[in-house]
């Protein structure tokens, strides 16, 4: 199955929700522009690490195309990426796949 935008939107936002269901009782509304990391309760550099496994497992990702650095929600600057950001970096990665 071709890995589009939307497609790693839907994977990521499911991975976010099942994550928050186990630190909260009301799920949070998860969009492209939420930056889980400051947005959500809870979700923490530890948690981003966990959703980075999470969701490229989900993208059926092999072990070692997994990216070199812990979290896709950190940028190298140590900035909290939005959603949208994590999937752009997401269609990176996979370009290199290919």
């Amino acid at each position: 199955m071709e890995l589009t935008r939307e497609r790693i939107l839907d994977a990521m936002i499911a991975v976010l929700k099942e994550i928050q269901q186990d630190i909260i009782e009301t799920p949070e509304r998860i969009s492209e522009d939420t930056v889980p990391i400051g947005d959500l309760c809870n979700f923490d550099s530890l948690a981003s690490v966990e959703a980075t496994v999470d969701v490229l497992v989900a993208l059926e990702f092999e072990v070692e195309e997994f990216p070199s650095y812990p979290s896709l929600f950190i940028s190298r600057q140590q900035k909290a990426l939005n959603v949208g950001e994590v999937a752009d970096r997401i269609l990176r990665l996979n370009s290199r796949r290919n």
